[in-house]
């Protein structure tokens, strides 16, 4: 694959087009280097186009080099359009929680800011339970035969509703078996 790549950038290494579809494949496959490579090239050939900004940004964010990918984003961010700009947004915000310098004040400055600039949903006030039990979701791709189905099992024991009578856990997973963890805890759960 490294080879078929080297070669498509050998040829055209003027077709930003191209690149950007050799510099994702890279991506995909871990090789950031060469990624950021064929990104930091298409931003030359392009320096309009958003694409290999935002590419260049996830490289960036991946190759843990967050100071790099922050000031990507922020370069990116007033050049894209939804739905683009929004997982830009996304990218940015988590890219600021992998600073060190970033309080959690800061975090949510931030994305206030992001809210206010892409015009984010007003957060809906919440309703008194009024004598209803509090629904708490817990979402896994596995809850099956992974480690996040055993985690869970401690936390589903504390939240029994012999216990609790005011939370009802709600489990969901994408997987068709039934979720390990509801053998071990109630087959109410499912």
């Amino acid at each position: 694959m490294l080879v078929t790549c080297q070669q498509i950038i050998d040829t055209h290494c003027g077709n930003a087009d191209a690149l950007l579809d050799v510099g994702t494949l890279l991506l995909n496959f871990g090789f950031l280097t060469r990624a950021r490579e064929c990104f930091e090239r298409v931003c030359e050939l392009a320096p309009t186009d958003p694409r290999p900004l935002v590419n260049l940004a996830n490289t960036l964010q991946a190759a843990a080099r967050i100071d790099e990918a922050i000031a990507a984003y922020r370069k990116v961010l007033p050049l894209a359009r939804p739905p683009l700009s929004h997982r830009i947004a996304s990218n940015y915000l988590i890219a600021l929680q992998y600073h060190p310098d970033y309080s959690g004040g800061q975090l949510r400055q931030a994305a206030a800011e992001i809210g206010r600039q892409f015009g984010a949903a007003q957060p809906m006030a919440a309703r008194p339970l009024d004598n209803r039990p509090l629904r708490v979701g817990f979402v896994s791709a596995d809850l099956c035969d992974h480690p996040v189905g055993l985690f869970l099992l401690p936390l589903l024991r504390e939240l029994d509703h012999t216990r609790h009578t005011r939370i009802t856990p709600l489990l969901y997973a994408s997987g068709g078996r039934q979720p390990l963890i509801c053998g071990s805890w109630r087959a109410r759960a499912r």
